[in-house]
């Protein structure tokens, strides 16, 4: 179904959960790293205008979408960019720094590695902290016997 498993971003409920998320987050840093990178996420649509058009919409949707979704706006201005740097050309990781510098970005970050963006349920074993109270282990000195 896409990068959004079917979510319709703009009019379902995503923005709203998104924001929920988002605001916590923001009301404690200054500056927050938003995930740009629009060949990967399907994103170089002419719909958005020139070349990595959708980077620049992104940063302004961080202003624009919260406060319709019961949040604060974030200006572009505390937001870095983390562009596509992996299985591109140098122009367009060019046009990526424009769009985000035409945004008003804090800065920019290019990823040369692939960012995976799969997703799977996996069981982990989690383990506590050693001196955490959690770590006492109930059966310690029971061994089993062979």
């Amino acid at each position: 179904d896409g990068p959004c498993a079917g979510v319709p971003c703009f009019t379902g409920t995503c923005w709203y959960e998104y924001t929920m998320q988002l605001m916590p987050l923001a009301s404690r840093c200054d500056t927050l790293a938003v995930l740009t990178p629009f060949l990967a996420f399907g994103r170089d649509d002419p719909h958005y205008g020139p070349r990595a058009g959708w980077v620049k919409e992104a940063l302004a949707s961080f202003a624009q979408m919260p406060p319709k979704r019961n949040g604060s706006a974030i200006p572009a201005d505390r937001l870095i960019a983390v562009l596509q740097g992996w299985e591109i050309g140098p122009e367009e990781i060019k046009a990526q720094v424009e769009r985000a510098g035409e945004a008003g970005a804090a800065g920019y970050i290019v990823s040369r590695m692939k960012i995976d963006q799969g997703w799977e349920p996996r069981i982990v074993k989690a383990v506590p902290p050693p001196g955490s109270s959690d770590s006492a282990d109930p059966h310690a000195g029971h061994k089993l016997h062979e």
